[in-house]
Parts: C-alpha cells; structure tokens; sequence
C-alpha cells in the first residue's frame, strides 16, 4: 500500500511539472472496449521486458502495448487463477512467480514464463485461520522463502519443504513479535527481516 502510494504520488508530480511546463497533458485510457477484461482495475506490475500485469475484478490481463491476453479461473484447470477478481499483486520473486491475492482470499503464484497457476489455500493454511485474513505484504528472502504478514500474525513460507510457519506475539517472551498485526516486511542487504506491526 505505501509503496503504491509512494508510486502514485511520483507519478502525480510528475504529471504536474509536466502540466507546468506544457500547459496540458494528453492521455491515452484502455477500456474493455480494447479488449482489458474488467472495467476495475485494482492493480498494476511491470516485467523488466515491459510486459504490463493488470489485474481486474475480472480477470488477469497481460499487455504487450498492443494486445491484451486475459487469464481467469477455468474449473477443468487446476493450473488456473482461484478466483477472477484480483486483489493485489505482491511481488515477482527470483523464479519468475508474480503472487497475487485473489477475491476469495486464496494466494496466488502464477509463473510469468510457463503461465501455470498455484493456489494456495490447503488444509494447513486454513487451520491457521490464513485463508480468513487479508494478506498486506509479502517478501521473499536469500533462502527464496516468502514471508507472509497480516492481522493474525507473521508466516513464513518454506518454500523446499513446502511448510507454513506462523510467528505470533508471546507476551511472556521478548523476542517474540510486539504484536500479531503485522504490516509490512522488509529484507535488507545483510539478508535481515524487518517487520512493522500495529501499535507496538
């Protein structure tokens, strides 16, 4: 959420100096009439190759700068999306995943070169109440780990083992987490996991 607002702020003075400097702008708006497959658009990701990812309350959409290609759920498929409305992207990590949180609150791990789709929401997940709480941020680690916050806590995500860990607050123990509801996480350069959490 921040770093989307940090974006949108960038953009918006940008747009304004070149307001400024012009004295007008020009903009060129892509509908369902050009083929996008929703009319809402929660959000936007951008391959390195310029390959747009637009997710929509109606599917995923990926554009070249000329034609969009749209990805949903098909019920045959068990390589496709969980659900059509995409929520939020979260990252790209080091295997060329792109994950997303789809409607129905299942996370997503859809593979930008083979276009298969993994969904995550099995026994294990649901038993951590994971399924019922709203995914804020996710963070993938040296060990290519994906740590997972939100309102019930911090999970780690093992990728090797294919294991959740849930990290909760202990009030008898100071190392444990302040507080279950977690924000944000970062890694920085000495591969170190920051987490912001709610009130503490």
């Amino acid at each position: 959420m921040k770093k989307t607002l940090i974006t949108t702020l960038i953009i918006f003075y940008a747009c304004f100096f070149a307001f400024a400097q012009n004295g007008h702008l020009q903009f060129t708006n892509y509908t369902i009439d050009n083929g996008l497959s929703g009319s809402v658009v929660n959000s936007v990701y951008v391959e390195e190759n310029g390959i747009e990812w637009i997710g929509t309350f109606d599917g995923l959409n990926s554009f070249d700068g000329f034609e969009y290609e749209v990805y949903k759920p098909h019920k045959n498929n068990p390589y496709s999306l969980s659900a059509p409305n995409i929520i939020a992207m979260y990252l790209e990590d080091s295997k060329n995943n792109l994950w997303m949180l789809t409607g129905d609150g299942l996370l997503n791990k859809f593979n930008l070169k083979t276009k298969l789709c993994e969904n995550y929401g099995n026994e294990f997940i649901d038993s951590l109440g994971f399924k019922q709480s709203r995914k804020r941020g996710l963070v993938e680690d040296s060990n290519s780990d994906i740590w997972i916050t939100n309102r019930n806590g911090l999970y780690k995500y093992k990728r090797a083992e294919n294991e959740l860990i849930r990290y909760s607050s202990d009030c008898q123990n100071s190392a444990s987490l302040s507080n279950n509801s977690t924000w944000i996480t970062f890694q920085d350069s000495k591969n170190r996991t920051w987490i912001g959490t709610a009130w503490n």
